[in-house]
């Protein structure tokens, strides 16, 4: 878990409440542990639950919640503690996110943009700014993530996430 401007949040106090939101959100009590990072740019928490219930039964968490639920959990958190994030920081921390080495929303915006065949044209409305797409496309390239000019950055995604 890394919320944004995590510095300026009690990542302990933070984590605390997510899990307790997780727990209320999944319907059981939680056995977990969780280590806050400082020792980078960008402070984030590890956070490890055991997979079994209050019964002591093995349970699952659903991949959509483990994708999107706690994000959206932790981003609500963060907000409540912080505020709302200005215009202008969204669109910095948009443009942050294009150069970054994992998977990020606009790469999740360009697949979801791709079809049933996986491919991104600029032909098509495409979501947000063209610029960061085209940016995030061409930072792939100079990664080698996508090995020519005319693969489809969708597709290679798909395999990477």
């Amino acid at each position: 878990m890394s919320p944004e401007h995590a510095e300026q949040l009690d990542l302990k106090a933070h984590t605390r409440a997510l899990v307790s939101h997780m727990e209320r959100d999944l319907g059981t009590r939680l056995e977990w542990m969780a280590i806050d990072h400082y020792n980078t740019d960008n402070p984030h928490v590890h956070l490890l639950v055991r997979g079994r219930d209050a019964r002591g039964r093995g349970f699952q968490i659903h991949p959509d919640y483990l994708r999107q639920g706690i994000r959206r959990r932790s981003q609500d958190l963060a907000t409540q503690v912080l505020g709302y994030r200005s215009e202008r920081e969204i669109v910095q921390a948009r443009g942050q996110s294009i150069k970054r080495l994992h998977f990020t929303d606009v790469d999740r915006a360009l697949i979801r943009h791709g079809g049933t065949r996986g491919l991104v044209t600029i032909d098509g409305r495409l979501p947000r700014s063209p610029a960061a797409r085209e940016f995030r496309r061409q930072e792939l390239r100079r990664l080698q993530v996508v090995p020519s000019k005319n693969s489809s950055v969708a597709t290679i995604l798909r395999c990477a996430k």
